[in-house]
């Protein structure tokens, strides 16, 4: 996957963040179809995307309601929908709602939704795609924050990954070319089309040499409090309608502005645990040192615990994230190649994961998480 951090993080590094908050979704609720679980049940950005006889709840309302959980990331069911666009020889591709309308079939943002349509409980990360049209259960055929949409049933190709879809991007005006890549930035909404940013469509990323993933995509913030006293943020959110009174809605740029310690993102990368192998952490006494230097020190756990960038950018030395490589086969049985994810069904997974190569492969499933042992 192409970083495009370069591209939009020096703008917000002059803001020095403390930490990094994660994007809280509402829901389209159609109540005479709601039973509990995801039926009738739509997380979303915004009360815009709402269908007829659906009621917006707000990412509050979600959490206090005891609805199900919402959240752009690794849970499947809990993503907001986007829009599929279906173009021809299987290919779909997934855009947000408030872009232009598809160029040829439009699959809506309520793709395999309804009364009797339900998604398999162990889709996700990895998972094999099937159970196309109106199959129920069903995995990965959803256009989602997170997850793209694949064709083709049980296939290697159809394999489903968190972090695929494209969101948009705001490209800066500026005509100085290391400004102009210093101030753009992946946005979830529309708010950056001004005077000073294009916005880019997600379907046209391509074209502009850069991707933006949820985890690199940024919203905008619920705050409470005065301008430059008392404020404070209550929430990441994309757009107004995820605020309560007497709360503002600040605007990804306004946020930046403002210089209240805090970074909204759609999501949290929880799949990739690597460290960054271009990341350097600037001692105190001027010396800069990489991530698998810190991991051979003997003040690790100091220097993890204390910065904040160095577990970041040093995830697995820090083990701050731990995740599966779902892309290895791990091995074949009967004919039918295993991964990371088939193991977490199979009765015989912790035999498996006794062994050094499984264990490494699939640390999240193996409860093996830790520093690389790599030089």
């Amino acid at each position: 996957m192409l970083k495009i951090s370069a591209l939009f993080i020096p703008f917000f590094a002059r803001q020095t963040f403390a930490y990094v908050l994660t994007t809280q979704i509402g829901a389209c609720v159609d109540e005479a179809l709601y039973s509990g679980n995801y039926t009738g049940f739509h997380c979303d950005y915004h009360g815009g995307n709402c269908a007829d006889g659906e009621t917006w709840v707000t990412p509050k309302e979600v959490t206090l309601g005891g609805y199900p959980d919402c959240g752009c990331g690794e849970n499947f069911e809990a993503n907001p929908h986007m829009r599929g666009c279906y173009g021809g020889g299987g290919v779909i591709n997934c855009r947000p709602q408030h872009e232009a309308p598809c160029e040829g079939y439009n699959m809506t943002n309520r793709m395999k939704t309804g009364p009797g349509i339900e998604a398999d409980p162990t889709c996700g990360h990895g998972s094999l795609g099937f159970g196309a049209f109106d199959a129920s259960p069903f995995c990965g055929k959803r256009c989602t924050c997170s997850f793209g949409y694949h064709s083709g049933n049980l296939e290697m190709r159809s394999m489903i990954f968190a972090g695929e879809t494209n969101h948009g991007y705001c490209e800066s005006t500026n005509k100085n070319p290391k400004k102009k890549k210093r101030l753009s930035y992946c946005s979830a909404s529309l708010d950056c089309a001004s005077t000073k940013h294009t916005y880019v469509e997600s379907h046209t990323l391509e074209e502009h040499g850069v991707t933006c993933p949820c985890d690199r995509t940024r919203s905008g913030a619920c705050v409470t409090g005065k301008k430059g006293s008392t404020r404070m943020v209550s929430r990441c959110a994309v757009a107004a309608d995820s605020c309560s009174k007497p709360e503002k809605f600040l605007s990804v740029t306004q946020l930046a502005k403002e210089k209240l310690g805090v970074d909204c993102m759609l999501c949290k990368n929880t799949w990739d645990c690597e460290d960054d192998p271009k990341y350097k952490f600037k001692h105190k006494k001027g010396k800069r040192i990489r991530c698998k230097q810190i991991a051979k020190s003997r003040n690790k756990e100091k220097l993890c615990e204390r910065e904040e960038k160095i577990r970041e950018n040093c995830s697995r030395t820090c083990e701050t994230c731990c995740a599966d490589d779902v892309r290895k086969v791990l091995f074949t049985d009967n004919d039918e190649e295993v991964t990371c994810v088939k193991l977490r069904t199979r009765e015989d997974k912790d035999v498996r994961c006794m062994e050094p190569e499984i264990a490494s492969t699939c640390t999240k499933t193996c409860k093996t998480c830790g520093p690389a042992d790599d030089d």
